[in-house]
């Protein structure tokens, strides 16, 4: 696989194991492909990673550049002597529900923490997750 950067940005490849095909939440040398990725240095322009890997197993490739706030676009390139099936996986927190609720603690309702006796008196508020065919 191969990633060409339009904008000259210093760019590295992250081949990892994907256990759950989804997303990589950090990079350990246990799910590195191979574990010198992790040392190995950013790459001007273009990074190449050339591995054998087992079919029916999962991966995850992640494209990183060098600081947070540097800006890169590119392509990304995979060749291989078997079939490939590609998915870009939706950004982080993509399709989470959000419900807001407006509240104030004041003297009646400021209980602070369990060594004052009055615990009972900070806000509860109660949920649940209904299974996956309610609507939340």
């Amino acid at each position: 696989m191969t990633y060409t950067s339009d904008k000259g940005a210093d760019v590295k490849l992250f081949l990892l194991h994907a256990e759950n095909k989804e997303r990589v939440c950090n990079v350990s040398e246990a799910k590195l492909v191979d574990a010198s990725l992790k040392t190995s240095f950013y790459q001007p322009v273009t990074v190449h990673l050339h591995y054998k890997l087992n079919t029916a197993d999962f991966y995850t490739v992640v494209a990183s550049t060098f600081k947070n706030d540097q800006f890169a676009s590119g392509t990304l390139t995979f060749e291989s002597e078997h079939p490939l099936v590609l998915r870009e996986l939706p950004y982080e927190g993509h399709s989470l529900k959000k419900v807001s609720i407006i509240d104030e603690w004041d003297f009646k309702s400021a209980g602070g923490c369990s060594n004052f006796g009055m615990f009972e008196k900070n806000p509860v508020f109660a949920f649940n997750v209904p299974s996956d065919d309610l609507d939340f």
